[in-house]
């Protein structure tokens, strides 16, 4: 699955800034299951893990990508959150 982290800042004339970047996530074992049964687009997600870098080329242009292979995750929104 993707995730989308992104940042807000006021630049030195004051003008508002964004700026959003998409990670690669890999889960593995009971995530697996808890990704699939709870996890929807667009929730809030805070995730812990190994950072892989890689790169691949199509059509002569090179992509970069960073994956994350999460070892902890919690569910942000409500209520305390749910740990894994």
């Amino acid at each position: 699955m993707s995730l989308a982290t992104t940042r807000k800042w006021k630049d030195g004339s004051g003008e508002q800034k964004e700026k959003t970047e998409w990670h690669r996530l890999t889960v593995w074992g009971k995530l697996v299951d808890v990704v699939e049964r709870y996890v929807k687009k667009g929730d809030r997600l805070y995730v812990e893990g190994r950072i892989e870098y890689s790169e691949s080329e199509s059509d002569g242009q090179k992509k970069y990508w960073t994956n994350v292979n999460v070892l902890e995750m919690v569910m942000l929104g409500g209520g305390n959150g749910w740990w894994w």
